[in-house]
């Protein structure tokens, strides 16, 4: 999962550096304020079930690059 959400991480800054904007930064307090921009899994283990919400087993999720994207742009014209 981690290269994947890299490679989403590298296009959202893409995009932010066309629109004249700067790179992402850190990128935790963006995901967790947006956690609708996740596919919730609640099925499923390893050590943890996977629950609604945030779980051990799966986080927030399976990102959704539209719905992330749209919500860094807004960020970003909001800064």
């Amino acid at each position: 999962a981690c290269p994947v959400v890299a490679g989403l991480l590298s296009l959202i800054n893409g995009a932010l550096l066309a629109a004249g904007r700067g790179p992402l930064g850190l990128v935790t307090p963006l995901l967790y304020k947006h956690a609708e921009c996740f596919e919730d899994v609640v099925g499923g283990a390893n050590l943890y079930a996977a629950v609604e919400g945030w779980d051990p087993a799966t986080g927030l999720g399976s990102p959704v690059h539209s719905c992330l994207l749209a919500a860094a742009l807004a960020a970003a014209a909001a800064a």
